[in-house]
């Protein structure tokens, strides 16, 4: 806090003797996780590939926090999800998708509600975590 003083314009964000493990984005992708699984927006373990994709298409942040179906399943553990979705669905649903979000297509042929239900996960969870994330932001601009 003594170089604060010499920087007069340095505003002081967080303080405080305790570190943070989790850094912003896996509190936010936790968040949204957690709050649609809540709300049963997830209707088969299959769905977490939506969440999947979408991240590495590079739509939360440009780091990749995965890059494996293994490694997805095994940040969900890291981060606190309680129930994760086997290996096998997510792996076998993203192999049944082709394009980029907003625009995939489905291998499978699903009718038009079923390919907007899927689509729509990923908004979803984009929605929750970039709400999380302004909720953070806001949270240390009222210091």
């Amino acid at each position: 806090m003594g170089l604060v003083s010499l920087c007069p314009n340095v505003k002081v964000l967080k303080d405080g003797d305790c570190i943070d493990t989790m850094d912003t984005v896996d509190r936010c992708f936790a968040s949204a996780i957690k709050e649609m699984a809540e709300r049963k927006v997830f209707k088969s373990p299959a769905d977490y590939a939506y969440v999947m994709e979408v991240t590495l298409e590079g739509a939360v942040t440009k780091n990749n926090l995965f890059v494996r179906t293994d490694d997805f399943i095994s940040y969900l553990t890291l981060i606190g999800i309680d129930h994760v979705p086997g290996r096998s669905s997510v792996y076998n649903a993203l192999g049944n998708m082709m394009g980029r979000y907003p625009h995939w297509t489905f291998a499978d042929e699903p009718k038009q509600v079923e390919v907007l239900r899927r689509r729509n996960i990923a908004k979803q969870f984009l929605s929750a975590f970039f709400r999380y994330q302004r909720s953070l932001s806001d949270g240390f601009s009222d210091k």
